[in-house]
């Protein structure tokens, strides 16, 4: 593999990397580049729509394999993207690309054969699996070794996938077949049919008052789903995004939502929702983002949320949520935000917390929990923002937190924390926001903490310390916001 600058002398214009066959040239060092062009030692040839989108495709999944990236997300941004770039120069599909591409003018859509051809086996994987597409692949493969040629034609495409598809799936893979690549389907004309989903989206809409919404555009009409305001399928006709925010829902989130398996991201935040959150949420098992944060919603957080394994970010702030944390909530190995902050919740902080092994943020401000810091913490290596003030927490800050050493904010700030402060905290090198104020701190102020050479706000008023702030922080903090009291510089 070379880098550039060693071949910049050989690229042609716009090219991100190529394949010579000795090797493989990438501008840039990342592994999706590198994963795309490996595949082109299998699949290099016509239709670019398949060479070029299988490329994409593996690269999507290695990474989905090795750092647990999500190929629903990868579909729905890649179909965005299409929406975007592609559909309004008249390639919406892959049959609209290749009447482009082989018309005599040049073609206005060039590059969008990428996306159109990752769209296509994404969509085959989501929704065939892994078995199909690997075989698939494999088989294409093979046939072009047989031919002596990187060229395949597009009905050997079609026959390939259908051979390997399971026959019970056999008019799942014909209609996604129409929906991704636009060609006919030989003996196939598509149903007009109503999506599974509909009923579900009505009970949503009755419960929170529809017809008062801010934008309620095509919702109980006849047009498709994917043409209702806020929603978005995939080629089934399945939900898998539903985003309502700042909407003005009102009323309570109705159990039919359940009903919504496929759904990946939903989105009801900044509305007038209200009520329990239903327990048929934990049936959404491929949701990635849940989002319904700056609502009214009350009572506990379902136990049943802790089955949605493939969560990213759990949003549930600024509502009037009540009762314990969910201990259940450590199965969500895949979080990296949760947000819990400013609701009525009390009891302790669940130490199994210590176990979500990807969590960048943890934000549970503002509620009424109580005991110590769990210890436990300690082992969230990747965490960046913890936010647990103005809570009624007690005893001393762990010098475990010292372990967290991506840690940018750590904001413990009105609680009833006593002891010293770990002069460990010194060692925090990222720290920029360190946030103490109101509790019963008592010592001295550590001079370890003038070793925080990016703090830019500290807090420290209202704790019975005693010293001198180090002069080092003097000209790094900005004072017009770091709460520091009656405390001097060294």
């Amino acid at each position: 593999m070379l880098l550039e600058p060693e071949l910049s002398s050989i690229w042609r214009s716009s090219l991100y990397g190529d394949n010579y066959g000795s090797h493989i040239a990438v501008r840039h060092t990342g592994s999706f580049l590198l994963h795309h062009e490996l595949t082109h030692y299998f699949f290099k040839g016509s239709p670019s729509w398949f060479s070029e989108g299988s490329a994409h495709f593996l690269a999507d999944y290695v990474s989905h394999v090795t750092e647990a990236s999500s190929l629903c997300s990868a579909y729905m941004y890649t179909q965005d993207n299409i929406i975007r770039r592609c559909a309004p120069l008249g390639a919406a599909n892959i049959q609209e690309w290749n009447e482009l591409e082989s018309g005599e003018s040049p073609n206005p859509a060039g590059g969008c054969q990428y996306r159109l051809g990752e769209l296509f086996f994404l969509g085959m994987y989501n929704h065939l699996g892994n078995q199909v597409v690997s075989s698939s692949l494999r088989g294409l493969y093979e046939r072009q070794v047989s031919k002596g040629s990187y060229t395949l034609t597009e009905d050997e495409i079609y026959q390939q996938f259908l051979a390997d598809t399971p026959l019970e799936e056999q008019d799942d893979f014909r209609r996604l077949y129409h929906c991704l690549h636009g060609r006919p389907v030989p003996g196939y004309t598509p149903a007009v049919t109503n999506s599974p989903d509909r009923a579900a989206l009505v009970d949503l809409y009755n419960a929170t008052n529809g017809s008062n919404w801010r934008n309620n555009t095509n919702w109980l009409s006849t047009e498709a789903i994917d043409q209702w305001y806020g929603v978005s399928t995939d080629c089934l006709g399945r939900v898998i995004r539903l985003n309502l925010n700042g909407n003005q829902l009102a009323g309570s989130i109705p159990a039919q939502i359940g009903a919504l398996t496929n759904l990946v991201q939903m989105n009801l935040s900044d509305n007038q929702l209200s009520g329990h959150m239903p327990v048929e949420l934990g049936t959404l098992t491929n949701l990635e983002r849940l989002i319904l944060q700056n609502n009214q919603l009350s009572g506990p957080v379902p136990v049943e949320l802790g089955r949605l394994v493939k969560l990213d970010g759990l949003y549930l702030d600024r509502n009037q949520l009540s009762g314990p944390i969910p201990r259940e909530l450590e199965n969500l190995s895949r979080l990296e935000f949760l947000f819990l902050h400013v609701n009525q919740l009390s009891g302790s902080i669940p130490r199994e917390l210590g176990n979500l092994a990807n969590l960048e943020r943890l934000s549970l401000y503002g509620n009424q929990l109580s005991g110590s810091i769990p210890q436990e913490l300690r082992r969230l290596d990747r965490l960046e923002f913890l936010m647990i003030a103005g809570n009624q927490l007690s005893g001393p800050i762990p010098v475990e937190l010292t372990d967290l050493t991506r840690l940018k904010t750590l904001m413990l700030s009105s609680n009833r924390l006593s002891g010293p402060i770990p002069e460990e905290l010194g060692g925090l090198a990222n720290l920029e926001y360190l946030l103490l104020y109101n509790n019963q701190l008592s010592g001295p102020i550590p001079e370890e903490l003038g070793n925080l050479v990016n703090l830019k706000y500290l807090g420290l008023a209202g704790n019975p310390l005693t010293g001198c702030i180090p002069r080092p922080l003097q000209a790094r903090l900005d004072l017009r916001y770091s709460l520091m009291g009656d405390f001097r510089f060294c």
